[in-house]
């Protein structure tokens, strides 16, 4: 389903970058949060070399936070 955003991507002010390479898994969620929180107009899930399953997973656990905060997700 697709929803509306607040901030069209060509003119959101900070790119977030979620990179699994700098940031434990199991933080993962947490730090998206503080991202969001902290103003972010786009979040990039970046998760090179992990298992499809497992980023698919996180995918689904950050996808509705980005809904939420009405943040495109990538």
């Amino acid at each position: 389903m697709l929803h509306a955003m607040k901030t069209p991507v060509s003119k959101s002010p900070l790119y977030g970058i979620l990179d699994l390479g700098h940031v434990d898994s199991s933080q993962a969620v947490e730090t998206a949060e503080a991202m969001l929180a902290g103003g972010i107009g786009i979040l990039q899930l970046r998760a090179k070399g992990m298992v499809k399953a497992a980023v698919l997973d996180l995918a689904r656990r950050v996808a509705p936070l980005c809904r939420g905060a009405g943040v495109p997700f990538i």
